[in-house]
């Protein structure tokens, strides 16, 4: 008992200040915290500013919204500052937050104490430091997703499925991709009540069919390229490998509780949607291989880990009861405390580079605040602190080119004739810009038309080119 009070203790402080971490240092701060933020930050401005979400990216302003819009009007309504991230950081943190808390709850009637371990626990991961206070649509879909599973396996009759077809269709509006909850919710009842899956499937269908074609008419045929077609990319198996493996290595301690977990109700035969939810969500982060994906698409299979052990962990001590009485537990709190006491020694070091990446990020912005035009920028957060336009977005953009679906002769000729301020591009220092975000025209015409004026670090290393004639500014920036 004392070492239950002592762990639940520690992971609920751990927890805490992993949140007090993100409120202090990561929701105020200017700098944009991953390369998508920025973009994701000047949609939601747009959205506020009357412009529209979807539209002809082969007009100006080159970009696209890769997302379903839900989020970006969510914070589109909630931003008063046009310059400030805060409002979309917290709508990401408070759904973390509820995300959290929810997974406590759902397991607390068959797990008890162990499922709030396992939510705190799930607070304090490395990759929800990363991902946990960051203007993308990732937590709040992971969060709907999380209540429909909830409702199909809480709720009976046909409001449960009414409300289970409602949040996963806000998952879906949120971020298209967080569908396995559904997928979990669906298989789960047609192999316990069929029926009960046909109306899931129907209600869902009806619905995500009834939004699309309004986003669709209301967006002049454009919804659907910039959600679909647009996101359809190569695939690099070595790619899937490496993002795995770095997940793995963070949280080895929690998934492979959760693959116990897993094992013990095959064995068992105990049908259960966490289960299928986390197999799912497991098995789909082979799609992390797919050219721009990064470490969140294990955001939800990282959740779906906690529900299952939250709500399963009695399977697997019935399972061991018999032969070691009380090892279980004992073994739990004990790496529950340990992962507590990692998290907290590494806590300060996994958000410590922000006050230095401010320090550098501010003044390269106020050098080339001296300078008027627009610039063509990496570092979409630049665009937002200067309320400069953007113009070009460079990833998505370049790969419409590969694709043949952009033509940016316009683009190039800009390029060449010095029209920007400034090119801002992410780059290992002296290798020049990713052919993944400019193309073999582009940069010949940055290298023949701009020459380097300094570099500056903040979640990334970025270079500062400049016009190659008379007035440019000082190369010490």
């Amino acid at each position: 008992m004392a070492l239950r009070r002592i762990a639940l203790g520690i992971v609920a402080l751990v927890a805490a200040l992993s949140i007090a971490y993100a409120v202090a240092l990561r929701v105020p701060s200017p700098v944009s915290l991953n390369y998508v933020e920025g973009f994701a930050q000047i949609d939601a401005q747009r959205v506020a500013a009357g412009s529209a979400l979807y539209r002809n990216p082969a007009s100006p302003p080159w970009t696209l919204h890769v997302y379903t819009p839900l989020y970006t009007f969510a914070v589109a309504a909630i931003t008063s500052d046009f310059g400030s991230y805060a409002p979309g950081r917290l709508l990401s943190l408070g759904a973390l937050l509820a995300t959290a808390l929810l997974m406590g709850a759902s397991g607390a009637r068959r797990a008890g104490w162990v499922a709030w371990i396992i939510a705190g626990l799930y607070l304090s991961q490395p990759l929800l430091t990363q991902w946990g206070a960051v203007v993308r649509p990732d937590n709040l879909a992971v969060f709907f997703s999380a209540v429909g599973v909830v409702c199909v396996e809480r709720l009976s009759g046909l409001r449960g499925l009414l409300l289970a077809a409602v949040f996963f269709l806000l998952a879906l509006a949120t971020k298209q991709s967080v569908g396995l909850g559904l997928l979990a919710a669906i298989l789960f009842l047609l192999l316990q009540a069929p029926r009960r899956a046909l109306v899931l499937v129907a209600l869902v269908a009806v619905g995500a069919l009834s939004t699309t074609l309004a986003l669709e008419a209301l967006s002049g045929n454009w919804f659907i390229f910039h959600t679909w077609t647009a996101n359809l990319a190569p695939f690099s198996l070595e790619k899937s490998l490496h993002l795995g493996g770095i997940f793995l290595r963070e949280h080895v301690p929690l998934v492979a509780a959760a693959f116990a977990v897993l094992i013990a109700c095959g064995l068992q035969r105990r049908l259960s949607i966490h289960a299928l939810w986390f197999a799912g969500a497991a098995v789909s982060t082979v799609a992390s291989g797919r050219i721009g994906a990064d470490t969140n698409y294990f955001l939800e299979s990282l959740a779906a880990a906690g529900f299952l052990l939250a709500n399963e962990w009695p399977v697997l001590r019935e399972r061991f009861r018999a032969r070691a009485p009380g090892w279980l537990e004992t073994a739990l709190l004990t790496v529950a405390i340990a992962m507590a006491l990692f998290q907290a020694r590494t806590l300060h070091a996994n958000y410590a580079w922000i006050e230095g990446a401010e320090t550098r990020f501010l003044e390269a912005r106020d050098r080339m605040r001296e300078k008027p035009g627009a610039i063509l920028s990496d570092d979409a957060g630049l665009l937002v602190s200067l309320d400069r336009p953007l113009v070009y977005r460079p990833f998505a953009m370049t790969q419409l080119v590969y694709a043949g679906d952009f033509d940016p002769t316009q683009l190039v000729q800009m390029l060449e004739s010095g029209e920007f301020a400034f090119v801002v591009f992410e780059a290992v220092p002296g290798r020049g810009p990713s052919p993944a975000r400019y193309t073999a025209e582009m940069r010949a015409a940055l290298a023949r038309n701009y020459r380097s004026e300094g570099r500056y670090r903040t979640f990334a290393n970025f270079e500062v080119y400049a016009p190659r004639r008379p007035g440019s500014l000082d190369p010490t920036l």
